[in-house]
């Protein structure tokens, strides 16, 4: 197959989008062509998403996205992540006569979208883990924590989103329960990760 996969230019929708077509790759061979985008807002995003989908005033990618290179004129698939690129996704699959897949939040009307991949459980969505290019089944074997050497341990949690926003408490929940992890393995390191999107000061409770 054929692919075309647009980017907002944010790692983690990036990163989703390898995951979908590596998943695709799985099923047969799938020669991906990436495309940088930049979404242009002329009005709402849902009303930009539904001019795409029903092809008002022969809605043409470009009238969504600004992109870096020429659009491929042929593709059997179009996949993006992130709602920067949703109405660009649909009105580029429509032009193309193609399938597309869109990971990100399912909004109403449900349209123009092949395959709908979210993580919340949504009529019209399929439920899906955010994609990843990381196999679980080649990751290594589990190896015991406990010991006399070092340990350097990786904390990974998301950022602040529009539906929901850290407070100061639920750091201060997680560095105590750090704490009590390591109070016993003074050899033992942690280091947490979070998204940019989460403000600085939420982290003082870390320090």
């Amino acid at each position: 197959k054929q692919g075309v996969v647009l980017s907002d230019g944010v790692a983690g929708h990036d990163r989703s989008s390898e995951g979908i077509v590596l998943a695709l790759s799985h099923l047969g061979p799938t020669n991906a062509v990436w495309v940088s985008m930049r979404e242009v807002r002329t009005s709402s995003r849902r009303l930009a998403r539904l001019r795409a989908a029903i092809g008002f005033g022969g809605a043409q990618p470009r009238r969504f996205a600004s992109f870096d290179c020429e659009l491929p004129r042929s593709a059997d698939l179009v996949v993006s992540t992130g709602p920067a690129t949703a109405a660009a996704n649909i009105a580029l699959a429509r032009s193309l006569k193609a399938r597309n897949i869109y990971y990100g939040f399912p909004k109403w009307p449900p349209l123009g979208m092949t395959a709908l991949l979210s993580p919340l459980p949504r009529r019209g969505a399929i439920l899906s883990p955010r994609p990843s290019v990381v196999n679980a089944a080649e990751l290594p074997s589990p190896r015991p924590m406990l010991g006399d050497s070092e340990r350097h341990i990786a904390v990974l949690f998301g950022g602040d989103s529009k539906h929901y926003r850290y407070k100061t408490d639920d750091l201060k929940t997680l560095g105590d329960a750090l704490k009590r992890l390591t109070v016993d393995q003074p050899d033992w390191r942690v280091t947490v990760f979070d998204s940019r999107r989460t403000n600085a000061e939420t982290f003082l409770p870390l320090e």
